[in-house]
Parts: structure tokens; C-alpha cells; sequence
């Protein structure tokens, strides 16, 4: 009997933050009502309670009244005191601001790491984007004919039609499907971190700096962020059975990853010391200074580790293949694709910055532990597992709302009968699974399912692959 071996790597990985991460959520507070700081700490309220007492005690329309006459200088703890609230009957957590944050009480919004009830964590999709822009951008600088002919197609777009964003879509997909064949980029699989607890993270007050000849800087806001020299575990899962395109994903040596991350970070920070030695922006030599910095342990690292960015504060240039293209291309799609200020030179015009002058973002990648694996045997009809103690990773699901026989939700499959998934944080393990067709199933393999049956206490019992 003809057998074919496959094999599921799982891979226990680290990050490490360099500078201050944020990933943003779907949350925004206002320090109308919502927070108050102090010096050197940021107090999170409960409105509903604060709205309760307000109610009960008839100081709602007085309260409304204040926020509307004292406009941008309204004072949330000086409004709710002065009416008989005692505020540290209602604060639900305090969270550190960074040192040396400065005009903290003017701020009036306060952005929200993402999290799932309430609890942070960094999402595998944003580290398995970093790692697809990565082996992309290095597929296509080692096939100039097919950039070639991406940027020849670009060219033939009509710039004046408003389609022109529909077009572009339809090539860089077109593309992309021939960089990895259909759904090929399910077999590489990150796990959401686990939770990141409050005593990593501290409020960060950002701006939005002009490198240019501008006079003025953008408004400031604030930030969850997870604070530098913060160590965050997840898992990596590779099933190597990826095209010659991503050869590199079979190797099964993480190293070969790293080495593509690497390779894209230092060409995006040559880019960008290029782009900040051409501004006019007072701190660039501290900023060129760090990239130089960053640039040299990565090339010292020898590929050990990798080492990107994530989140908030990156440019285009590091979420994208921009640089890879030639200036034509660049500045027909910055001129079409992005609102430039009158007579700027350099895109773009403006970076989010700490109000000390610090990037956000830089992290390191390592793997902490051997990795362990699945062998499936495939012959006549049937799989044999080799390795049955797998620790199989269920995939991260987050819904508001739970709607029997329509939400859907990604699982991995245990068995023919049964699947394991993550829902708002709770492990659901050996589920079973309604398969009416009987469709052949792979162990390990992510698939998508719709909600089948759920229980009186709101579990679900059942889910149904179609």
C-alpha cells in the first residue's frame, strides 16, 4: 500500500516587546465621564453604576448640564464630587501611565487594547499577517518577472475611473492566489496569545508627528499599550504541505522564518532612515538612531529570533510590498490611494510617536520549547496517528452575540465526530460534530462550522460542518 506522510509542527513561541505595542480593539473611552487621570495613573469608571446614582438621586440633567457649559474643559471628578459621589466607590481598575507622560489631564480619549471579555491579548492573525507580508515581499524579490508584470497592470489601471480601487484588488489577488495556491495559507496557523495581564500594560499618551516643515504638531490621545521587555507565549502550527512558491514553510526549521522576517525588516528600516534623513523633523537622528539599533541586533542575531513590528504606529511601507515597487508605482498609488498635504515631498508626512519620541511596536520572535508533532499516514481510506498527544490548537473565536443554527465559528477537528475551539476565551473541547455528508475529515485541520444546538446555560452541544 502507497503511503504519504504529513506532518503538523507545532511550535511554542515567545514574543518579546522592544518598544510600546498596541493593537487596537473596537473600544474608545472619553475622559467625559468614562475615566479620569492623575499624574501619573489612569482610573477606569464604572458608568453604569455612576449613572445609577446620578438617576436615583435626580443629578442626571445637572450633570448633562455641566458637560455641555464647560465644553473641552469639563472635569469629571471635579463635576461628579461636587454632587455628593464619592469616586473611589466606582473605579473598576487603575492602570500606570508610562513615565515622564506629560499634559495627561487634557486628554480626552483613551484608545483600548483589544481584548475579549476584557481580557487583552495579541491576535495570531496579526502575527500570521506580519509573517504573510513577509514571505510575499520575499517571493517577489526573487521573481522580478512577476513584479513586473504587477506593476505593468497597475499601470493600465484608468486613474481617473472610480473603480480604480476595485481594480487594484482584483490584480494584487489575482497575484496572490498564484503566490499561494487557494487556501494554502490555512496551513500555517498562529493561536491568539494568552491573556495579558494589567500589571504589563501601561497608558502611553501618543502624537502624531510631522517630519516635514509643518508648524504644527497633530493632537495627542492615549493608549493601552503593552509595556517594552514584556515576554507574551503563543503557538505556531505548520502542516507542510505548501507549493514550491513557500517551499520555505516546509522545511520545518523556524529558522528559515525568521531569516524571511529579518530579511523584510531590515530593507523597511533602510527605507526608513532613507525617508527620515530627507525630513526636517528635529528628532530624527534619535529615531534614526534606534532603527540603526534595532537594525544591528538583527543582523547580529543570526536568525535566532526575528525581529518586526505590530500594531498601531507602523507606516504603510511596513504593512505592505510598497517599497518593493518601483517610484512610478509608488507615486501613482500614494497620489490615488492616500490624501497628501499640498506640497509634501516625502509619505508619509507624518509617524505616531510616544511623547518621548519613541516608535511603537518593535518586537522580537523566538521559539521557547522543542516542538512537538503529528504524523498522519495516509493510505487506502484510512489515517493512522502516530503521535496522538498532539496538543492541537484551538482556534480563537469572538462573538458578541450567539445565534443557534446561523453563527459560524472556525474548530479544529479531534475526530471524525468531534472538534475543539476558543469562544470569547472559554475552551470548548470534543464538541460534536454534526458532519450530515459524511465528508472525510483531516486531524488537526481548522474548519468552519455553524452553531447546531445550544444548551439551557447558553453552551453550545453541538456544531454542524455543511
Amino acid at each position: 500500500m502507497n503511503t504519504v506522510q504529513s506532518q503538523f509542527d507545532t511550535f511554542s513561541i515567545e514574543i518579546e516587546t522592544i518598544s510600546p505595542l498596541h493593537i487596537g480593539g473596537d473600544s474608545v473611552l472619553s475622559s467625559v465621564g468614562e475615566f479620569i487621570t492623575t499624574t501619573n495613573k489612569i482610573r477606569y469608571l464604572n458608568t453604569k453604576e455612576i449613572s445609577n446614582y446620578l438617576d436615583e438621586n435626580k443629578l442626571l440633567d445637572t450633570y448633562s448640564d455641566e458637560i455641555i457649559q464647560s465644553a473641552e474643559g469639563f472635569d469629571t471628578l471635579k463635576a461628579l464630587e461636587s454632587l455628593g459621589l464619592k469616586i473611589d466607590n466606582y473605579i473598576t481598575k487603575e492602570l500606570d501611565f508610562a513615565p515622564n507622560s506629560i499634559n495627561v489631564l487634557h486628554n480626552n480619549v483613551l484608545q483600548i487594547f483589544i481584548e475579549a471579555k476584557e481580557h487583552k491579548y495579541i491576535p495570531g492573525s496579526s502575527v500570521k499577517g506580519m509573517i504573510k507580508t513577509a514571505l510575499i515581499y520575499h517571493y517577489l524579490k526573487q521573481n522580478k518577472h512577476i513584479l513586473k508584470k504587477i506593476e505593468d497592470e497597475m499601470l493600465d489601471i484608468d486613474i481617473v475611473k472610480k473603480d480604480f480601487n476595485y481594480k487594484l484588488i482584483q490584480i494584487w489577488e489575482k497575484y496572490e492566489k498564484q503566490i499561494f495556491e487557494i487556501k494554502e495559507f490555512n496551513f500555517l496557523r498562529f493561536s491568539d496569545s494568552e491573556h495579558i495581564k494589567n500589571e504589563y500594560l501601561q497608558v502611553e499618551q501618543l502624537k502624531r508627528q510631522h517630519i516635514q516643515s509643518v508648524d504644527t504638531e497633530g493632537l495627542d490621545w492615549l493608549a493601552e499599550t503593552v509595556r517594552p521587555n514584556t515576554l507574551i507565549p503563543l503557538r505556531m502550527q505548520i502542516l507542510p504541505q505548501f507549493g514550491d512558491n513557500q517551499s520555505v514553510l516546509n522545511s520545518r526549521n523556524i529558522t528559515d522564518i525568521f531569516s524571511l522576517v529579518n530579511d523584510y525588516s531590515l530593507t523597511m528600516i533602510d527605507f526608513e532612515i532613507i525617508l527620515l534623513n530627507s525630513s526636517s523633523y528635529a528628532g530624527k537622528k534619535d529615531l534614526i538612531s534606534k532603527l540603526i539599533a534595532i537594525r544591528d541586533e538583527i543582523t547580529q542575531s543570526q536568525n535566532d529570533y526575528a525581529i518586526c513590528r505590530l500594531g498601531k504606529g507602523k507606516t504603510v511601507y511596513f504593512n505592505t510590498i510598497l517599497a518593493l515597487l518601483s517610484s512610478k508605482i509608488q507615486k501613482r498609488l500614494i497620489e490615488k490611494l492616500f490624501k497628501t498635504e499640498e506640497g509634501s515631498t516625502l509619505f508619509p508626512a507624518t509617524r505616531v510617536l510616544t511623547v518621548k519620541e519613541d516608535m511603537l511596536g518593535w518586537i522580537r520572535i523566538r521559539e521557547t520549547e522543542p516542538r512537538f508533532n503529528l504524523t498522519i499516514e495516509k493510505g487506502e481510506n484510512k489515517e493512522n496517528i502516530e503521535h496522538p498527544a498532539l496538543e492541537i490548537i484551538p482556534p480563537q473565536n469572538h462573538i458578541a452575540e450567539l445565534i443557534n443554527q446561523e453563527t459560524e465559528l472556525n474548530v479544529t477537528v479531534n475526530s471524525q465526530k468531534t472538534v475543539t475551539f476558543i469562544l470569547n476565551q472559554d475552551i470548548y473541547e470534543n464538541v460534536q460534530l454534526v458532519n450530515p455528508f459524511k465528508k472525510p475529515l483531516r486531524i488537526g485541520e481548522v474548519i468552519s462550522v455553524i452553531v447546531w444546538q445550544i444548551n439551557k446555560i447558553g453552551k453550545i452541544n453541538q456544531v454542524k460542518f455543511e
